[in-house]
């Protein structure tokens, strides 16, 4: 286990000790994951504006959003970024580990599903329950509880595979706002946890960014008072910082070997940590055999056994009539 200063050592039991009775509330931001040195949402819109400078006026990149040429435009976009998500292979360790502490609440401000795909039955195999918050429609619809046995993972801006909750200009930001910060906005059960939390792990966040501060106000807004650790920002010495300091007792720590992983081993010594499956290898040389297969209409010459092939997420699932032999 690492040495840590006495300070940073409290922090960390006090951290655990919080997750071992579910008060603390971890929040995910956009930088959490990067691809060539900008966050995971900025790549995928940068490389929607690549693709669509005819449709696109203007891409605001403080904020990562757009202005669209016309609605046309705009509706056709979450297709594009659909699939660009789809398209994209990286490998993130952190999601594993976040998974492993046995955090109840999970709140990430990404539209992708990386970690819900990563806690599936695919791969990791945590029980779990995932939901999004919409600004058109539904957007208190109400959630399970969550529990360290069956934590939630809520999406506070949108999901990719749901149009209509895609967060693309400031007119949808606007709109989030509006309905988030309105009295009915989040769902009973997530405001519940939000009030019963002792302390706010942030990871990943970018805090200059003026709605992360009223995002901020929506959900510890009730706890000022409770402990708040940001990991992971790219938050330099500012008014802004001093007022998050004071405002909501943000306390910046640095990078996440400050914090994050000294947790993770203080809850591995501590046998808190949940116990993750061995997620399953993908042939993929077999898997294009089969989409080739399939497309021939040549299922029963497969040599791959049927058992796997149900395993296979969003590749190719087989019916009872379809199987390929043994």
């Amino acid at each position: 286990m690492l040495t840590l200063e006495p300070k940073l050592q409290k922090i960390v039991e006090n951290l655990a000790e919080d997750i071992r009775e579910q008060k603390c509330v971890l929040l995910i931001g956009p930088e959490v994951v990067q691809i060539d040195n900008k966050s995971l949402i900025r790549h995928v819109h940068e490389a929607l504006l690549e693709n669509n400078t005819n449709d696109i006026l203007y891409y605001y990149v403080q904020d990562s959003l757009f202005l669209f040429r016309d609605e046309n435009a705009k509706l056709d976009a979450p297709r594009q970024i659909k699939k660009i998500y789809k398209n994209l292979e990286f490998t993130s360790d952190i999601y594993k580990k976040i998974l492993e502490i046995p955090f109840h609440l999970i709140i990430s401000l990404n539209p992708d599903t990386y970690l819900a795909d990563a806690a599936s039955g695919e791969q990791f195999g945590v029980n779990h329950n995932f939901r999004f918050f919409r600004f058109n429609g539904e957007a208190s619809d109400e959630v399970p509880e969550a529990t360290k046995e069956c934590p939630l993972i809520y999406n506070l801006c949108g999901c990719v595979n749901e149009d209509e909750s895609l967060i693309l200009d400031y007119e949808d930001l606007f709109q989030v706002l509006r309905i988030a910060l309105g009295p009915d906005g989040l769902p009973n059960n997530l405001r519940k946890k939000l009030k019963e939390a002792r302390s706010f792990l942030f990871l990943g966040f970018d805090f200059e960014k003026w709605y992360s501060q009223l995002l901020l106000q929506l959900l510890t807004g009730d706890r000022k008072g409770r402990p708040k650790f940001a990991l992971n920002t790219s938050m330099a010495e500012s008014d802004a910082k001093n007022f998050l300091l004071h405002q909501f007792r943000v306390e910046f720590l640095g990078n996440d070997e400050i914090i994050f992983d000294p947790l993770y081993e203080f809850c591995k010594t501590e046998n808190l940590l949940r116990h993750l499956k061995a997620p399953i290898e993908i042939d993929k040389a077999a898997i294009q055999e089969l989409k080739s297969l399939i497309g021939n209409n040549d299922i029963g010459k497969s040599h791959v056994p049927y058992r796997t092939l149900h395993t296979w997420h969003g590749i190719v699932r087989l019916d009872d009539a379809t199987q390929a032999p043994l």
